[in-house]
């Protein structure tokens, strides 16, 4: 069947696709290949309907959408919309329906068994499988993935393949090894089609490949293809870990005996399976997690994390990549010269003076990797760099890599690429601790009191008296009344000073400038301006404290299951699921921003002006994706909820 004909789409400042048509027969497979900002993601999302509908943007052309559409995008985690896995592959299918196909849903990915597991606690790419499960249970009729292979394993990439053998299926991708394996393959350059045929053909040519923007299966190693020079003889230790075990305050246990150590000069590829602790590992070296004395490092320590969004904190693109330098007090010239020779191996001078959303997913990374290479750190940690790149940006990274290890800085690469790592001068695997409840576990993380979930309809009621009371109250020794209240009831939930100084200090710059103006420019009833915006503030901090005290006493899941039970609207019962998953996941978010700040040197413990513009800093990032969490999700319902002929509870 013909899927697109003549699709062109038209944003206000440029055309992201002209004149596309895709042929795709029932049963079959297309992948969609081409260079960053070849309209890639556009057309996966103009196929299921989000261009026009939720993105505007002038389209013309035919779309044949089928019935029921499946749809991964690329960041799968911000598509779940249920906490616990079992019911975000089943949501929308009937109970019945639902018990036969996410099990099966679950095997044909490899995750059989994961059903009672909560999507927060899962590491990346096994996000990335339960979404395509997800789109896999609704047998839809056509199943549309935007990069859904770029942080899996070589198993799990093996299982999706498997999984979506004979289903008809579009697949927008990097990687040439899924592109292999493809019924057809269609490059897109400037979002026109320039090439649709078989990927026999197409990889036949690799410098017609490599003209197009594209990686090509690897031959050989990628230091003989890039011409690098070879590696030197490593020189002295700089991070060395010894018998390190970890477990999550939640019970997740990631790392059970690990050793490693890395010098001077060399480049160490950390694999192993999806959650295998690889992430985890690089955090404790990054002092991210606290690991004790299992963990040693000399100097300085910078990493890049998987996703480049959650560290980028400055409004141009050459702020950004001078952060670290201007934490560490380097001199203007010194700042600027690191700049300068981060921005141009890896080919962003150019971009220098613009925002760094404003850019590319793949460019918004290659601005992380500057980022942490300007640090001049003795240990580089890279998790995951290259996931989605094109060719170009691929070998750019490569490159970097390579010239810090010639400089004699540490680098441990966390990578499920093969080619990058053949980079390596040295790779350590890791693999998944036991499981069993039996063994006990040494922990350097000490476990937090077990947390006693309260009924949420109590909790509910009683925040939503605190709220009336604080609205009502006027009196200054009334609201510290109430807010000393919540101290003390946020302090018997076992973690509060924790959670209030984590909540509190983002916001602090915000509680001032509100008490300053309300003490300097007060309402014309106000009496005393210094008893008002103590008020004020007072007011502020109290509802901050109860609705922590309300997330600490929370039972997510209770709660989605009374809102299930009862008669309330469906709508309704979906306005309460999706608040219990965006909490948690801002939540998870603020961490991500913080850790990055802190493995490029920012500290909060520096004068009143460094500690006010670091933690605004914050606000700027968790701002943005906030935004970005709220459209995908909408993206989500939009996929998930609409059929226009059939019902998915109808199959």
């Amino acid at each position: 069947m013909t899927l697109v004909e003549g699709l062109t789409v038209d944003f206000d400042d440029a055309r992201a696709l002209d004149d596309v048509t895709v042929d795709l027969a029932a049963g079959g497979s297309v992948v969609v290949l081409g260079a960053a900002g070849a309209g890639k993601s556009t057309l996966a999302r103009a196929v299921v309907g989000l261009i026009p509908d939720l993105t505007p943007a002038a389209v013309t052309g035919r779309v044949d959408r089928p019935d029921v559409v499946g749809f991964v995008p690329q960041d799968a985690a911000a598509a779940l919309i249920e906490p616990r896995v079992g019911d975000d592959v089943g949501y929308g299918l009937p109970e019945e329906r639902s018990a036969l196909r996410v099990p099966a849903a679950l095997a044909r990915v490899g995750l059989s068994g994961f059903e009672n597991r909560l999507t927060g606690e899962l590491s990346g790419g096994q996000v990335q499988r339960v979404a395509i499960a997800g789109a896999l249970a609704r047998d839809a009729d056509l199943v549309v993935l935007d990069d859904p292979t770029s942080e899996l394993d070589a198993e799990g990439r093996r299982s999706v393949l498997d999984a979506l053998a004979g289903v008809t299926s579009l697949v927008t991708t990097q990687d040439p090894v899924v592109a292999a394996a493809a019924d057809r393959v269609i490059v897109l350059a400037g979002g026109r089609v320039a090439y649709d045929g078989t990927p026999e053909r197409l990889y036949a040519d690799a410098d017609r490949c490599r003209g197009l923007g594209l990686r090509v299966p690897a031959v050989g190693g990628l230091r003989e293809r890039l011409r690098l020079a070879p590696a030197e003889a490593p020189g002295d230790v700089v991070a060395r870990v010894a018998g390190l075990d970890f477990t999550y305050p939640n019970g997740v246990r990631a790392l059970s005996g690990a050793d490693l150590t890395v010098s001077r000069g060399e480049v160490v590829a950390l694999r192993g399976a999806n959650g295998s602790g690889k992430s985890t590992l690089a955090r404790c070296l990054a002092d991210l997690l606290p690991a004790g004395d299992e963990v040693h490092v000399e100097g300085r320590v910078a990493m890049v994390f998987q996703d480049p969004d959650a560290q980028l904190f400055a409004s141009t693109v050459r702020e950004e990549v001078g952060y670290a330098a201007r934490c560490q007090g380097a001199t203007p010239a010194e700042g600027g010269a690191r700049v300068d020779r981060a921005l141009a191996g890896l080919g962003l001078t150019g971009e220098a003076d613009l925002h760094p959303m404003r850019l590319s997913r793949s460019a918004r990374q290659l601005v992380a990797v500057a980022s942490a290479l300007a640090a001049r750190p003795d240990l580089l940690i890279l998790d995951e760099p290259t996931a989605g790149l094109d060719a170009a940006s691929f070998d750019a990274v490569a490159r970097a890599i390579a010239d810090a290890a010639a400089g004699g800085t540490a680098v441990l690469l966390v990578t499920h690429d093969d080619e990058l790592a053949s980079l390596a001068t040295r790779v350590v695997t890791l693999t998944a601790p036991a499981t069993s409840a039996r063994e006990p576990a040494r922990a350097t993380v000490e476990a937090t009191p077990v947390r006693r979930p309260w009924d949420p309809r109590l909790v509910a009621a009683t925040l939503t008296v605190v709220v009336v009371a604080l609205a009502l109250l006027s009196s200054w020794q009334a609201l510290g009344a109430m807010l000393v209240a919540g101290l003390v009831a946020l302090l018997l939930t076992g973690s509060g000073l924790a959670r209030l100084r984590s909540a509190l200090l983002p916001v602090l710059p915000l509680v001032a400038m509100i008490g300053v103006f309300g003490y300097l420019l007060p309402p014309t009833f106000a009496a005393d301006p210094l008893a008002y915006a103590a008020s004020l503030v007072l007011r502020l901090l109290a509802m901050l404290t109860w609705t922590l005290w309300a997330l600490a006493r929370f039972d997510a899941e209770r709660a989605i299951a009374l809102a299930r039970a009862s008669r309330l609207p469906t709508h309704l019962v979906l306005v309460v699921t999706i608040a219990v998953r965006f909490i948690p996941t801002l939540t998870a978010r603020l961490d991500q921003i913080r850790q990055a700040q802190r493995s490029r040197g920012a500290r909060l413990d520096g004068g009143p002006v460094q500690r006010a513009r670091s933690l605004l800093s914050v606000l700027i990032p968790l701002f943005v994706g906030a935004i970005r969490t709220s459209n995908d999700l909408a993206a989500a319902l939009v996929v998930r909820g609409v059929a226009p002929g059939r019902r998915d509870d109808e199959r």
